[in-house]
């Protein structure tokens, strides 16, 4: 769960956490309490695959700007990257 912790932080036992929901799962559609989500497996206990599924858009974004024939350095300013990190997702690890 996410939130910050109220009341005794020693015990750990009587701690009362606010649920204010996983900005994960935000992104992908839903804006509800944590205990109440619908998916079957957290996405927090799969952090790879959130990622994953976060950067999917911009490295296609990066190889469509490749293929259109813009210099790494361009695309470096316009993702905020390195160019190592445009050379790993164009060499796909």
């Amino acid at each position: 769960m996410t939130g910050r912790a109220k009341g005794n932080l020693s015990g750990g036992r009587h701690n009362v956490y606010a649920d204010n929901g996983c900005l994960n799962v935000r992104e992908f559609g839903y804006d509800g309490p944590c205990l109440e989500c619908p998916l079957e497996t957290c996405l927090e206990d799969i952090p790879t695959n959130i990622r994953q599924m976060k950067a999917a858009p911009r490295n296609t974004g990066i190889k469509h700007d490749v293929a259109a024939g813009m210099s790494h350095e361009a695309i470096c300013s316009k993702y905020g990257l390195t160019r190592r990190q445009i050379q790993r997702i164009l060499g796909g690890y």
